[in-house]
């Protein structure tokens, strides 16, 4: 599979759920797409329109073609430094994650095992305020194979280059 046709499978699969930008340009780095998704969740009392409480949860995904091993740290590097940017803790945050999905036409082990390596996970005040969490996925498209971290792993088939789940 070609990197656009995956890009264009991608979309597809996304633009039901998220706000999809394609070419991006996202804390200086260029995306092949930025895709973003925001819910709000209420509590009311007698009539909807009293809105008592709330509840936000953010989810940025973040699709690019890396290169080489030394792309993928630099990109696994820049999910920390994304999410301490974005957080905006308080106790209407109560997630914030971010999604990097990285493609490549053959991946190494030591690619696949850097990305598997990945985790970052972190809660604000004890979680009363929310909590961030970074995901990376490697997708090798000449295997058709999915590489995810341990955040991840429930995302691998949604990311799959399978034409057949979309």
């Amino acid at each position: 599979m070609k990197f656009t046709d995956y890009v264009e499978l991608l979309v597809q699969r996304m633009e039901k759920y998220f706000d999809i930008e394609k070419n991006s340009v996202f804390f200086d780095r260029k995306y092949e797409i930025k895709a973003e998704f925001l819910k709000r969740e209420t509590q009311t009392f007698i009539f909807k329109n009293n809105v008592m409480d709330f509840t936000e949860s953010r989810e940025i995904c973040l699709v690019r073609k890396v290169q080489d091993i030394n792309d993928i740290k630099c990109e696994l590097e820049q999910v920390e430094h994304i999410l301490k940017e974005t957080v905006n803790p308080s106790r209407h945050h109560q997630s914030t994650i971010v999604t990097l999905v990285l493609v490549h036409d053959s991946v190494s082990k030591e690619m696949a095992s850097l990305v598997k390596k990945f985790r970052f996970r972190k809660l604000y005040k004890m979680g009363f305020w929310g909590w961030s969490e970074g995901c990376a996925v490697l997708v090798d498209l000449n295997a058709g194979k999915v590489h995810s971290s341990v955040y991840a792993r429930e995302k691998r088939k949604f990311f799959s280059p399978d034409m057949r789940l979309k």
